[in-house]
This record gives structure tokens, C-alpha cells and sequence, in this order.
């Protein structure tokens, strides 16, 4: 069985964005004087988003 790996998901992902018109911006381009320390853990947005979700309902 052949594995994928999450940078082949990405890759694949930002392909099918690009071809639906969306353009592809390297994440320390768009703030290239914050470290990436500062952005926001993906446990803490996931967090996020589930307050969201709840608010919402």
C-alpha cells in the first residue's frame, strides 16, 4: 500500500485551489516580521473554531 504524506495533500490541495483561481502566498510572505512562533498553534484555532460552532448553535 503506498502512503501519502501531508505534503502531497498539500501540494494536491494548493494545485486544485490555483486551477479554481485562488493564489498560492507562501505563509511567511504575508508576515515575514512575525516568527512563526507567534502564529497561533493549530490545537488553539481548532479550539477556535469549535467556540465558534458552538455559538453558532
Amino acid at each position: 500500500m503506498n502512503k501519502i504524506t501531508e505534503s502531497e495533500i498539500e501540494k494536491f490541495a494548493i494545485e486544485l485551489l490555483e486551477k479554481q483561481g485562488y493564489q498560492y502566498i507562501y505563509g511567511p510572505s504575508i508576515a515575514p516580521d512575525l516568527p512563526t512562533s507567534d502564529l497561533p498553534a493549530l490545537s488553539e484555532a481548532r479550539q477556535a473554531g469549535s467556540e465558534t460552532h458552538k455559538r453558532k448553535m
